[in-house]
């Protein structure tokens, strides 16, 4: 196992390497409420979050309180280990935490076996953290949580990118969190018409690596079979015989 990636609701993950689990901007009890107050906007949990494993690192994306949440943070221990912006250190501070790790875009800081790299992030209205946390062997993800993708971030392989897929407001405010529009021209949770090329192209096609991501099924290597291309053409008419020639 490289990681294992548990999510928590609004922008809290729960993360678990194999020697080190780590938890992102969680909110775990009370309610969640954004300045100027309750009336502007606020939310509650049905049930309090319980974590039974042992968390080494608190990674927090921004200092504002959906991800930065006092009273959640108040359940850990005053001495655990904290990586954050800067916005977020002066509530730290004042929750009496001793081991703060301030990173600004493009600085690193390896931790408890981990390389964690700060990115460039959402701007509200201060540029605010995305990370790209990677274990000894180089397998890890990266997450931002606004969908605001750092594009000065060098080519690299990763394993998982964490951000939303959908576009989200608030009155007054507008759009603040970037989705699909921003990341995927279409999104299809289903084996696609363009991707029918694969049948002849590799040796797993796109059914079969569907099926076994659906049953959580191991997805062994994929080799290139053939240089292959697809091309959808859209018929100018309906016909029950179509038919094609020059391709």
């Amino acid at each position: 196992m490289t990681f294992e990636a548990k999510y928590l609701g609004s922008n809290g993950w729960l993360i678990k390497f194999d020697k080190t689990n780590l938890i992102i901007d969680p909110w775990l009890t009370g309610d969640l409420v954004f300045p100027p107050g309750e009336w502007f906007f606020k939310g509650s949990l049905d049930n309090e979050i319980l974590i039974e494993e042992d968390i080494n690192i608190i990674l927090l994306t921004q200092g504002l309180p959906d991800h930065c949440h006092v009273p959640s943070l108040k359940k850990f221990k005053k001495n655990i280990d904290i990586i954050c912006p800067n916005s977020a250190k002066v509530i730290l501070e004042k929750l009496g935490f001793t081991s703060i790790k301030v990173l600004k875009p493009s600085e690193k800081i390896k931790e408890k076996g981990l390389e964690i790299e700060a990115t460039s992030g959402a701007p509200v209205p201060q540029i605010e953290n995305g990370y790209i946390v990677k274990d000894e062997k180089g397998k890890g993800f990266y997450i931002e949580p606004h969908g605001y993708l750092d594009e000065s971030i060098k080519s690299q392989e990763i394993d998982a990118v964490i951000t939303p897929i959908i576009n989200l407001g608030l009155p007054m405010v507008g759009s603040f969190v970037k989705g699909k529009e921003v990341i995927f021209s279409e999104l299809s949770p289903r084996p696609h018409d363009t991707g029918m090329v694969t049948l002849v192209s590799q040796n797993i096609n796109e059914f079969e690596l569907h099926l076994r991501a659906f049953l959580n099924l191991p997805i062994p290597n994929i080799s290139l079979l053939k240089p292959s291309a697809t091309r959808v053409i859209i018929s100018d008419k309906e016909s029950n015989t179509p038919s094609y020639s020059g391709l």
